[in-house]
């Protein structure tokens, strides 16, 4: 199986809350396009591998911008892609949660919210009513947001037998720069497998399908062996939900390699370069969070996410430039480089995770 945990950790020096009338449809483009601004900014705060879960962060700040007022609550709102009033995005936000857990099917996903209150004082009765239906009781002033998501490929790949029992890992470069490389432990298979070749994007993408759900891992590989950051300077022009409607389901031989990252970020300058700065600020309005009138802004914004992939769980990986050379008639799609992935859900078209390979090992964690 492959395991995915996410934690996102909102400390507030006195914070909390959601925004504006959307139809699901809506909600979950706005969440795409927060997940690409959300992604580009991570990446150049930090080198290295990467794991983040937009959808994670989007939603603790769709619920935090509930309690938000004025300017600080316009901020979350545009960033966030919200729009109309907020009970109807609180009665829609819910829907959207509620189909998102649906979507999952066999997939072991739970979802965590909870706010906690400074003991003495009280949260705000119609900011309690919303977010009850999505977060636990509270106790201190700070938001909890945590995904924990398990799942099983719907075609295992194989393992690789010694001889006299046992298993062996098999080994393979992985490329760093155009001629240095590391070495990496793989795993292949030669099965049918959603995929297309996009020329014009320099790009060739990747869908593996989870058991009974509509959860699926995609790889995102540029055709060059260092075309990773090209890539990701043009996130804003590419719709993934476009690539997967182009997929073919063809017979590829696929080589990817086995993986475990952790990222834990401290958000509150990325947040602030994506435009949500007013809530990290003395004069941040959460007018709709406490029935006192203290004033409160966010002083933290602390995410952590992990991805494991192996040749039983749901996993992530990249293939090579040469994406179309031919082995036995069969096409080889080969993550022998930088890649990007994402853990998607078909049905709302919504990133629950996103993250790249850059370098192995990958089994560290990495701090901002």
């Amino acid at each position: 199986m492959l395991t995915f945990n996410i934690a996102v950790l909102i400390i507030l020096s006195w914070t909390a809350t959601i925004a504006a009338q959307v139809q699901i449809e809506a909600m979950s483009r706005g969440f795409y396009n927060f997940s690409v601004d959300l992604y580009q900014q991570c990446s150049q705060f930090k080198s290295g591998n990467l794991v983040i879960s937009p959808f994670s962060v989007g939603t603790s700040l769709t619920l935090l911008s509930e309690a938000a007022n004025g300017t600080t609550y316009e901020q979350l709102r545009k960033h966030l892609h919200l729009n109309g009033d907020k009970s109807d995005v609180a009665d829609k936000f819910k829907e959207y949660i509620k189909i998102i857990k649906r979507s999952a099917g066999q997939s072991e996903l739970m979802i965590a919210n909870q706010i906690y209150v400074h003991e003495g004082f009280q949260l705000n009765q119609d900011f309690r009513k919303i977010a009850s239906d999505m977060l636990g009781e509270s106790t201190t002033v700070f938001m909890v947001n945590t995904i924990y998501l398990k799942s099983i490929w719907l075609q295992p790949f194989p393992r690789h037998k010694k001889p006299g029992g046992g298993f062996y890992d098999w080994k393979e470069n992985f490329y760093i720069s155009e001629t240095e490389t590391v070495e990496a432990n793989f795993m292949k298979m030669k099965k049918k497998v959603w995929i297309v070749d996009l020329h014009e994007l320099d790009i060739a993408a990747l869908r593996l399908d989870y058991f009974q759900s509509n959860f699926s891992f995609i790889i995102i590989l540029p055709n060059k062996r260092m075309g990773l950051s090209t890539l990701e300077a043009q996130l804003q022009n590419i719709n993934l939900s476009k690539i997967v409607e182009k997929m073919k389901f063809m017979e590829y031989e696929v080589q990817i390699p086995k993986f475990k990252v952790t990222t834990e970020l401290l958000l509150n300058d990325i947040l602030k370069k994506i435009g949500m700065n007013d809530m990290f600020e003395l004069e941040a309005n959460f007018s709709g969070l406490l029935s006192t009138t203290v004033p409160l802004y966010v002083s933290h914004v602390i995410h952590q996410a992990t991805i494991e992939i192996n040749e039983k769980l749901s996993e992530a990986s990249a293939a090579t430039g040469s994406i179309h050379r031919r082995l036995s008639g069969t096409g080889i799609f080969r993550a022998d480089h930088p890649f990007m992935f994402y853990v998607w859900d078909r049905e709302t078209n919504t990133t629950i995770f996103n993250g790249c390979i850059k370098n192995f090992p990958t089994d560290i964690t990495l701090k901002q």
